[in-house]
């Protein structure tokens, strides 16, 4: 990897691709001078389109790794970290040290290490869709809408189970410079609440779904080209 003034890395959400279907290339295409890096947490069979879901703890280790890499051959470069959904609560868990500016889109609150056993009841009647299985080790096999399928073995529910991602946002604020873009019609994690949050932790709410579709989605790349200065 060739050397770069400035480098921001990509952390994105559950169950998709590392370009967290196509909102960060598109985030890219408005951002100028940069190199960006897109880390990919699962690993896929894409003959199949399948996906296999990775535990928050193997995609901090993976992030960590990619950024201990990045750092180490490009020691004078400023980095920046932009992150979506439950790629915010990786990166805030990773506790990476010497990341300028950190921008969370759409991060989850405390309710996503709670309940757990509900959730995974709630995946396999309430929002179960034609064609979800509960393969032989006890994986669920997940239909999503865009005709791929995620497979999600247990070992990553419980590695959700107690995690309370507004201490760890805290903590992250004292190391980097944290934006939080709530997004006011997520119709995936709601109306997430922040209390607790550190009042150094700018949090800027947009009139848009959780994936930022639309309009939004120019409107959130324009803060994000604005907040990182390219």
């Amino acid at each position: 990897m060739e050397a770069s003034t400035h480098i921001v890395i990509f952390s994105h959400g559950f169950g998709v691709y590392a370009d967290d279907r196509g909102l960060f290339p598109d985030i890219i295409s408005h951002l100028s001078s940069i190199k960006p890096i897109m880390v990919d947490y699962n690993r896929s069979e894409k003959a199949s389109h399948t996906l296999f879901a990775s535990t928050l703890e193997e995609q901090v280790y993976k992030l960590r790794n990619i950024y201990e890499e990045v750092r180490i051959k490009n020691s004078t470069s400023t980095i920046d970290l932009v992150c979506h959904s439950q790629g915010c609560v990786v990166a805030a868990m990773a506790r990476l040290e010497g990341v300028r500016k950190t921008i969370f889109l759409a991060p989850p609150d405390d309710k996503f290490g709670r309940n757990i056993d509900e959730k995974i009841q709630d995946m396999l009647v309430r929002k179960m869709r034609p064609g979800t299985k509960i393969l032989s080790d006890g994986s669920i096999s997940y239909p999503r809408r865009d005709g791929s399928t995620t497979v999600i073995p247990m070992s990553y529910y419980d590695s959700r189970r107690g995690i309370l991602p507004v201490s760890f946002y805290n903590a992250l604020a004292g190391r980097t410079e944290l934006l939080i873009v709530k997004a006011t019609k997520d119709e995936v994690i709601g109306d997430a609440d922040f209390t607790g949050l550190e009042p150094s932790v700018e949090v800027v709410r947009v009139d848009a779904s959780h994936d930022f579709e639309g309009e939004s989605r120019v409107y959130v790349s324009e803060k994000i080209k604005k907040q990182i200065g390219c």
